[in-house]
């Protein structure tokens, strides 16, 4: 089969392995209430933007309530940040969605 143009070559000495990982039952109840922790970190974050607080004042709030890693806080923001700008996005193609069903009727 033909090499596409857009594909990468791996070089020589890397494979690509199908593996499943199972995490140890403590490990998976750690990784759960880490993401739980973070949803709610981003969430904040979401909520927060929306009312026109600072990045800064963000992240200083959510290092205090959530976890003290900076860089888990700034992800939270950004992620947060990333869904309102998908949301401003779509919201152009939502509307004309809209008028044109309401014009079919």
């Amino acid at each position: 089969m033909p090499q596409r143009n857009n594909q990468v070559k791996k070089p020589a000495d890397m494979i690509t392995v199908c593996a499943s990982l199972t995490p140890e039952t403590d490990e998976a109840e750690a990784l759960i209430d880490f993401m739980r922790i973070f949803q709610a970190a981003k969430r904040t974050s979401y909520q927060a933007i929306r009312q026109g607080v600072e990045r800064e004042k963000i992240i200083a709030v959510l290092q205090k309530t959530f976890m003290p890693n900076a860089r888990w806080c700034q992800w939270a923001y950004n992620e947060a940040e990333d869904t309102i700008r998908s949301q401003l996005e779509l919201i152009d193609t939502y509307i004309h969605d809209i008028e044109a069903k309401i014009e079919k009727a």
